[in-house]
């Protein structure tokens, strides 16, 4: 029998048990005692054994009488059946002791509905046979629920689940930020509505809560508004930052309604002005959607391909044969895109573009994908490849920024505008492309950027200030955006906005909003001596201790700040080289563009997920050319710091002998690139005479 065999059947003992006989003198054999019947050896431990009955470890050093003395205490601690139970919480890994609680009806019967909960599983099937069976064989004195009693339990969890939440949000919950979204069933024309809270707790950490998922009347302003302010009620939650929605004009009129019951609520920030926040994600999706009708035939082509390709297994089957026979390296398969988001449309592309010869395979060789094609817009052209591979390059920079603002285990806020104002500098420097294709389709994406953010009205002044609330930006940051995205006269008034809305918001947190006349009053009445003196410095021009908190952020770098405030940080740095000094910060200032370089390829070449030999060569090349460039620097400390970097590419780069040309042949097996890109590197990087003869060494490779 196998100690797997003997770990889950073990044999029951008698009613009135009695030990096992003690060992005879015989020193010939091991483990000789019948005790190690109910023991097993741990491997790894010298000299310790697990009870086969309850999963403890026991110490045997110096004989076997623990081992008897605990399978003693351990058989007479509960019955029969008791004991099967511990053993198979033993082999499960839940149970490690010999004492283990008592059944209880309600407790076996609360996890089971957490069960049902946490897996999605259908009220039906606590009915089923089998299952039933489990549960009875693990439990006979469990009473196992009906369906109808397991559905009435979920609500009461629910319930309960509610009250601690709404209990956390009194706690942790200052302000909340909402998101919301509705939607119409297509099989009963049905419309509902979910609600989601995000909150920074007590810890600094950001939290993301469900709080409601209901049916609606309709989709009406007023319909979606009442359906919010009904859940907020019912969550006590008042606080209310903003309101995230698509930009559907629906939500426009909700927003509305919101916001005259916030401020009955006296809860609003900044009067509500910016309550209304447009979801970027969406605005992002419309933007590209207007610049695909461009090329849509093309892609209606190739998303007809797609589908031909995966609408059954055996034809899908086909399409992996054609692969196999083309030898094409992607590992991975087309996935059909769905047609109102666009980065799925992006994905799609991508894909079928790297099996783009397994498609020209299976047009030679599949008659059934012709007949199917030709039914609606044909097989995809040469042409729709080529339009195909020169939008993707453009369509990455939206998809590469719906990553960016679309995480939700950490703030992106403070990055929602920079990727904007991005994309915006793109699509204008896409509107003067060569490649009249992209020039159209560009000039349709600036149409419906300028839309959503391209004047400075439609701008939400808390994306700005999120901004500036990073140490890394500042005020001067963002202050060059505006300029570079709106011209100096436009963007003036834009800064001027976002500088009196920065400090009305510090007030706010302050609580040092503007109060009616008679409050006023009654602050200058209440003026104390920190007052007195603050407006004695201010008077006197000697007002630099009495700057305020957000004025001494803006003005003071973070590390020159901690320089002044904590003189432990002063001794602490004095044991070594010292605080850092200005130059070293303009130093560290010029050097970090020239090593972002160095990181963003490390990014590209060290994924693990995906195959980046196709990649290697060319950054190598890439980083080659900027580091010449830089030892041409203005700035000496740049110059210098390139001259070093330059003989240590060389040594392992710099010459045609030491490259390895199976990373030139992982080059040339990108369908992006091929021969032609791969010469002209090696013209580029070693010159014509040593260029040619790696040429000539490659392709005999």
């Amino acid at each position: 029998m196998s100690e797997r065999e003997e770990y889950s059947n073990p044999a029951v003992p008698p009613a009135h048990p009695s030990l096992p006989p003690q060992p005879s003198g015989s020193s010939g054999r091991k483990n000789r005692s019948e005790i190690w019947e109910h023991f097993i050896p741990i491997e790894g431990i010298e000299k310790y054994a697990r009870c086969k009955n309850c999963n403890g470890q026991i110490k045997y050093a110096g004989g076997t009488s623990a081992m008897r003395q605990h399978w003693k205490r351990c058989f007479e601690s509960n019955n029969e059946h008791s004991k099967r139970q511990r053993i198979e919480g033993g082999t499960s890994g839940l149970i490690s002791s010999p004492s283990v609680t008592k059944f209880d009806q309600a407790v076996t019967r609360s996890i089971l509905t957490e069960m049902f909960v946490t897996e999605e599983l259908p009220f039906r099937f606590v009915e089923r046979n089998v299952f039933r069976r489990l549960l009875h064989s693990m439990q006979p004195k469990f009473k196992i629920p009906s369906r109808t009693t397991l559905a009435r339990d979920i609500l009461s969890f629910y319930e309960t689940e509610k009250m601690k939440l709404q209990s956390y949000l009194s706690h942790h919950c200052q302000k909340v930020c909402l998101t919301t979204d509705t939607w119409t069933t297509s099989s009963q024309n049905l419309t509902y509505m979910s609600l989601t809270a995000h909150f920074i707790d007590n810890d600094w950490k950001l939290q993301k809560k469900i709080l409601n998922f209901c049916r609606v009347e309709g989709h009406s302003g007023e319909v979606l508004g009442r359906a919010i302010e009904g859940c907020l009620d019912a969550w006590k939650l008042h606080q209310v930052f903003t309101v995230t929605v698509d930009n559907a004009t629906s939500n426009d009129g909700a927003i509305l309604y919101l916001k005259k019951r916030l401020n009955a609520w006296n809860s609003l920030v900044l009067k509500g002005d910016y309550l209304h926040m447009r979801c970027c994600a969406h605005i992002l999706n419309l933007i590209v959607k207007d610049g695909l009708k461009e090329i849509d035939d093309s892609i209606t082509r190739i998303r007809n391909a797609v589908k031909y390709v995966k609408s059954s297994p055996m034809r899908c089957e086909s399409f992996k044969a054609c692969i196999e026979r083309e030898s094409i390296n992607y590992k991975g398969l087309v996935s059909l895109d769905v047609e109102t988001r666009w980065n799925s449309t992006y994905l799609m592309l991508e894909a079928a573009l790297k099996l783009r010869a397994a498609f020209d395979l299976l047009e030679l060789q599949d008659d059934k994908y012709i007949n199917e094609m030709s039914k609606s817009y044909g097989v995809p052209t040469d042409d729709d490849w080529t339009n195909a591979e020169s939008i993707l390059p453009f369509l990455k920079i939206f998809y590469d920024a719906t990553l960016h603002i679309s995480r939700s285990l950490y703030v992106s806020s403070n990055k929602y505008m920079k990727e904007v104002f991005s994309i915006g500098r793109k699509i204008k420097l896409h509107c003067e492309n060569t490649d009249l294709s992209i020039r159209l389709m560009a000039s349709k994406m600036q149409r419906k950027y300028d839309k959503y953010w391209g004047t400075p009205n439609v701008i939400n002044m808390l994306l700005l200030i999120a901004i500036v609330l990073d140490p890394c930006h500042k005020l001067d940051f963002v202050n060059w955006i505006l300029d570079e995205s709106f011209g100096v006269e436009k963007g003036g008034e834009l800064k001027s906005k976002l500088f009196t809305c920065l400090n009305s918001l510090y007030n706010h947190y302050q609580g040092k909003e503007d109060e009616s006349q008679s409050n006023q009053d009654a602050m200058i009445n209440e003026e104390d001596e920190d007052d007195i003196l603050n407006i004695y410095l201010q008077s006197t021009g000697r007002d630099s201790d009495a700057k305020s908190e957000l004025d001494r952020y803006l003005k003071e770098d973070s590390f020159d700040l901690l320089e002044l405030q904590d003189d432990k940080y002063i001794n602490e740095m004095s044991k070594s080289y010292g605080v850092p000094t200005d130059d070293d910060w303009t130093y560290a200032e010029s050097v970090l563009p020239f090593l972002k370089i160095f990181y963003d390829a490390t990014l590209r070449i060290s994924g693990s997920l995906y195959v980046t030999s196709n990649k290697y060569m060319k950054e190598v090349f890439s980083i080659g050319r900027k580091i010449k460039l830089h030892c041409e620097n203005t700035d000496l400390s740049i110059r210098l710091m390139a001259s070093k970097m330059q003989r240590k590419y060389d040594k392992y780069w710099g010459t045609p002998n030491v490259i390895n040309m199976l990373l030139l042949i992982a080059i040339v097996l990108d369908p992006c690139h091929k021969l032609d890109f791969v010469n002209w590197i090696l013209d580029e990087s070693f010159g014509v005479e040593k260029g040619g003869e790696l040429k000539s060494k490659f392709l005999l490779a």
